[in-house]
């Protein structure tokens, strides 16, 4: 149980996913894009899910919409390309 507050999702989305527990991280972090689309961390956490499960286009995506709201924070383009590099391995 989770109160609707997308920071709330984004953090039990966290914990979801070091407990091994892809699928509720997974669906914590979409709960978490629905209430509020404007957190980088949000999608970040999507983009190291979807590279976890190597769906790199999905990944390349999402860190791709963090880059997006955080442009001052390299490492989303860097996850983005090196995602992106995989598509073609």
């Amino acid at each position: 149980e989770c109160p609707q507050r997308h920071d709330f999702m984004t953090f039990a989305g966290f914990h979801a996913f070091q407990l091994g527990r892809m699928d509720d991280a997974e669906s914590l972090w979409l709960q978490s894009l629905r209430l509020f689309t404007g957190n980088p961390l949000t999608f970040s956490f999507l983009g190291y899910l979807y590279s976890h499960r190597q769906n790199w286009q999905t990944a390349a995506d999402f860190f791709g919409a963090a880059y997006e709201l955080q442009p001052e924070q390299p490492l989303h383009l860097q996850r983005r390309q090196e995602a992106l590099a995989r598509i073609t391995d």
